[in-house]
């Protein structure tokens, strides 16, 4: 188009919203990723929790209606990846907040609804109050792998953040398009 053949503003418009601009894709490092729009959707990589894990500090121990545990020296902090350890009958171990659960404790009581006596040597727990709650997040309660994590949206920091945390290092974004605009 020349110089005479000047089109109506809402004739290019109309040129503009019904022709599909297509985007191309790239993938690139989340701390790029900041107001990119993904290009698909995405789902989960990792359970979320991706184990068992105490939902407070306390002691955690196989409730068997026992009232009374020896204390046994493991302590078990957050970052702690011992579950396979073989926690004894009417034993307990110390327990924080985010901490992996072994996997013979199915009870944790907050520390302020026990308290330790010294017998013979040894250290005991003696559960004062009874819990309505087993104080376990159990695996997957949140979400499971393959359940969807984002929709195709412009992503926000929260949205970064929830994909590190899953795993993702880069993600599939378009393109910023090119836009020039040429004022006669």
């Amino acid at each position: 188009m020349f110089d005479n053949d000047k089109l109506p503003v809402n004739e290019v418009h109309n040129i503009l919203y019904k022709n599909k601009i297509s985007l191309e894709k790239e993938m690139i490092n989340l701390k790029y990723a900041y107001k990119k729009v993904i290009s698909n959707k995405l789902y989960y990589k990792i359970d979320d929790p991706p184990f068992n894990k105490a939902a407070m500090d306390g002691y955690g121990y196989h409730d068997n209606g026992s009232r009374k545990f020896e204390l046994l020296e493991e302590i078990f902090s957050a970052g702690s990846n011992k579950t396979d350890i073989n926690i004894l009958e009417n034993c307990c171990i110390k327990i924080m907040t985010g901490a992996m659960v072994p996997d013979n404790i199915n009870k944790i009581s907050k520390f302020e609804a026990a308290h330790i006596v010294e017998e013979n040597g040894k250290k005991y727990v003696y559960v004062k109050e009874e819990e309505n709650s087993n104080n376990i997040i159990l695996k997957s309660t949140s979400s499971k792998i393959g359940d969807l994590l984002l929709d195709i949206k412009r992503l926000e920091a929260e949205d970064i953040s929830r994909l590190a945390s899953n795993g993702f290092s880069e993600v599939e974004v378009f393109k910023s398009p090119k836009v020039a605009v040429i004022s006669t």
